[in-house]
């Protein structure tokens, strides 16, 4: 490898690193915002589906790490993200980042629960490096898993679940 090669990968992984700090401190800040800030204006019926996002938001940013461990080759005692094995089923059948797609609806779920100016502009952050996040992981995906993974992206969405949807369901009329 070059310098040159050497100092792009160096400068891609500084960027990578500082875009988790941002979404890090983004999520953080958004979870400790309902808790510091009040909206005198709240409105609870929108704060409490808020809540119910929450929950689905959170299942979905969890459940993954469930299905890593069961189909994706992960040795025993290893974390999940030492999958050796693409997995295209199940929610990763719908959608290829459900982990980043369920922060996504968590952040969005707490601008309707804490319903404030910061916590709007927090969430917008989160989105923002949250996506950026899923290109970085794509590229690394891309060098893991080569063909695999290309052929995988052509056919299931980053994060639109009804399209997903809607793509396994044509799958199924053939």
């Amino acid at each position: 490898m070059n310098t040159t090669e050497e100092v792009q990968k160096k400068d891609f992984r500084l960027i990578e690193t500082l875009n988790v700090i941002i979404m890090s401190f983004a999520y953080i800040s958004l979870f400790f915002s309902a808790f510091i800030f009040q909206n005198p204006s709240y409105n609870q019926i929108v704060g409490i589906m808020g809540w119910i996002i929450w929950i689905f938001g959170l299942i979905r940013a969890l459940y993954p790490n469930i299905v890593f461990k069961k189909r994706g080759g992960v040795s025993k005692g290893k974390s999940y993200i030492h999958t050796t094995k693409l997995v295209d089923d199940g929610i990763y059948g719908l959608i290829r980042h459900p982990q980043y797609t369920g922060g996504m609806v968590i952040a969005f779920s707490m601008c309707l629960i804490v319903q404030t100016p910061l916590t709007y502009i927090l969430a917008i952050i989160a989105f923002a490096t949250a996506y950026l996040s899923m290109v970085f992981e794509e590229k690394r995906l891309i060098i893991k898993f080569a063909s695999q993974y290309e052929n995988y992206k052509i056919e299931v969405p980053r994060t639109n679940l009804l399209i997903g949807l809607i793509r396994k369901l044509r799958k199924f009329g053939r």
